[in-house]
Parts: C-alpha cells; structure tokens; sequence
C-alpha cells in the first residue's frame, strides 16, 4: 500500500500529461503532483532502509509491517512484535 498507492498516483499524472492540447496550468499541476509522489515513495524507502525490528501493525483484517515502528520514526510503545 505505501508504495502502490503512489506509484498508481505518478502513472496517472503521467497519462493525463499525454493528453493533447493540455492547458499549461493543468500540466504544471500534473508536474507537480508527480514530484510529491515520488518524494513520497523517497520517504517511504527511506524508512524502509532504517528497519532495525520486526513490528507489525492491524491493517485490513491482517497484520502488516509498520514502517513508522520498525524504523525507529516513532516509539514502538503499544506496537506487536
């Protein structure tokens, strides 16, 4: 989900900018967008790289890794393991 959700963002910025006759201000913001999701998934591998524990989190009926624990982003305290 952390790197899905912005990869699909960036892949539809990215068709609308093929469209034709795009008002330069539409692109711009299209642009823009693009760049905030990649900078998104920047953070994203970024906490990834800092994992030093396996904590997990309720996601969905399940139990996912959380990034934010695992990394050191914020305290473990309350967190599975």
């Amino acid at each position: 989900h952390e790197l899905n959700q912005p990869l699909m963002a960036i892949l539809g910025y990215a068709d609308l900018l093929k469209e034709e006759n795009i008002d330069p201000a539409e692109q711009q913001r299209y642009v823009n967008e693009i760049r905030n999701h990649t900078e998104r998934l920047g953070r994203v591998t970024s906490r990834m790289m800092k994992i030093t524990e396996y904590k997990t989190k309720g996601y969905l009926e399940r139990e996912i890794i959380d990034l934010d624990a695992a990394s050191g982003s914020i305290s473990s305290a309350g967190k599975n393991g």
